[in-house]
């Protein structure tokens, strides 16, 4: 929520609200991240909305890699993140839908070095 376009050293910024946790247990974090660019989002109903779009380090699991997101405000949704095809490419996550909650909390930053490339 409450995403706010900006400039850094002639740079485009966005900064913006975080919503972590659950809707029971809510907790925020005010961020800032250089805006990588701007993308037209349709979702299913054909509503179109135009979001920011930021790159950030993902930890899941053992593994830690570099993704973007749009952002839009999921503060009331059960789930705060949807993750992309191309984020579960570039991780080389598979998906077993038979599971739920099978990863461990991540170990980032303290053990884990982001993955620079598909082997």
């Amino acid at each position: 929520t409450e995403v706010e376009p900006f400039e850094r050293d002639g740079q485009p910024w966005v900064r913006f609200t975080a919503h972590l946790g659950s809707i029971v247990q809510l907790r925020h974090r005010r961020c800032e991240a250089p805006l990588v660019t701007m993308k037209t989002i349709k979702s299913s109903n054909g509503h179109a909305q135009t979001r920011y779009v930021i790159r950030t380090s993902l930890a899941l699991g053992d593994g830690v890699w570099e993704v973007e997101f749009t952002l839009a405000c999921r503060k009331n949704m059960r789930y705060r993140l949807l993750l992309g095809s191309k984020a579960l490419i570039h991780g080389q996550l598979v998906v077993n839908p038979g599971l739920k909650y099978v990863q461990d909390k991540p170990a980032y930053p303290a053990t884990l070095s982001p993955v620079t490339g598909a082997a």
